[in-house]
């Protein structure tokens, strides 16, 4: 039976999104944001302060709309440098997302901690319990289907930052993730995640805001951290199994203990995410379009010695780039003779 994604928009979202123009302001809230309130890069960002005016305006968002911005957050856009200011403060915007989402769930206490070193991103709380929450955020251009276990959980990491709160405060942890970056069959980050040792939970975002549209509360939540040993009585071992596993579990203890189910929520989520992959697509496309253009028009201008000199630096470049880059190495690494 054919899915009427459109009905869906209405019954979940309202109809505001079931507009097209609509769905693509919000699939770029974040970076709008960034671009308004930041215009000078050759300063650093107030990246703290930007966070914080960032929550205040998602504080006065209706619940709908919130819920959608939540259903497709999590992915940096592509032009974005690696380890920028841009990335490092659109990160910070998608803790900005997580923190809002588990102040609505109850969590009313929650904040983003000022001290990053040795810290999670949201530390949710509602003063007599702590989930300490790492916000996972990465780019759909990101040269892995899925990132490496290590740069997705650190038990660790978990285990250390519950450790700065009093023993009878500490509840687990918490992974938010951008679905599109998950494992296809399983991983060792599945296997993580049913050990009942070390309770730590993970939700898509589209589950975030699955759990605020259906009118779940922070107590949800916190059954299922206090029954993760009951609900994971054995750790799996079985990696090509485990995200089944985990998946199974946290649909019938968690996302499906309310009315309506999950999968009535899912196709629509999948629709969600899936759009915002193509609407960045279509922008890098419409991008890469215009710079195709400026550079054959740069081309254009060149007298012809000129441009073959450039030719040849390009070329240069491209046939040498891994000798180049090693020497550079040497250069910055190495002891090397003076003459």
């Amino acid at each position: 039976m054919a899915v009427d994604i459109k009905a869906l928009f209405g019954e979940w979202f309202g109809d505001t999104f079931k507009d097209n123009e609509n769905r693509y302001v919000s699939y770029e809230v974040l970076s709008d944001f960034i671009l308004e309130q930041h215009t000078d890069w050759n300063l650093a960002p107030d990246t703290e302060g930007l966070a914080r005016k960032f929550a205040a305006q998602l504080r006065d968002m209706p619940k709908r709309e919130f819920a959608f911005l939540l259903c497709h957050t999590g992915y940096i856009p592509e032009v974005y440098k690696a380890d920028s200011s841009q990335e490092t403060l659109y990160t910070k915007l998608v803790e900005a997302v997580a923190c809002e989402w588990a102040i609505r769930l109850g969590f009313t206490d929650s904040t983003l901690p000022t001290q990053k070193a040795s810290k999670e991103d949201v530390t949710i709380s509602d003063e007599n319990k702590i989930i300490v929450c790492d916000a996972k955020s990465y780019r759909l251009g990101r040269s892995q289907a899925a990132p490496n276990v290590k740069d997705a959980l650190k038990k660790g990491d978990i285990t250390k930052w519950l450790s700065h709160y009093k023993a009878d405060k500490r509840v687990g942890g918490l992974v938010t993730f951008p679905s599109q970056h998950d494992w296809k069959n399983g991983s060792d980050f599945y296997l993580y995640l049913t050990d009942k040792n070390s309770p730590i939970v993970m939700l898509f975002y589209e589950h975030m805001a699955f759990m605020l549209l259906t009118g779940m509360e922070k107590q949800s939540l916190l059954n299922f951290f206090e029954r993760h040993a009951e609900i994971f009585p054995n750790e799996e071992t079985n990696k090509s199994g485990s995200r089944k596993v985990y998946f199974e579990k946290i649909t019938e203890h968690l996302l499906n203990t309310g009315v309506p189910s999950w999968n009535h929520f899912q196709p629509l989520a999948d629709y969600v995410v899936s759009e915002k992959v193509y609407h960045t697509k279509a922008w890098l496309d419409e991008h890469l379009t215009s710079e195709e253009a400026a550079t054959r028009a740069w081309v254009d201008s060149l007298p012809v010695e000129t441009l073959k000199e450039e030719l040849v630096a390009v070329r240069y470049q491209l046939d040498n780039q891994n000798l180049l880059r090693q020497r550079d190495n040497i250069l910055k690494f190495r002891k090397i003779l003076k003459k």
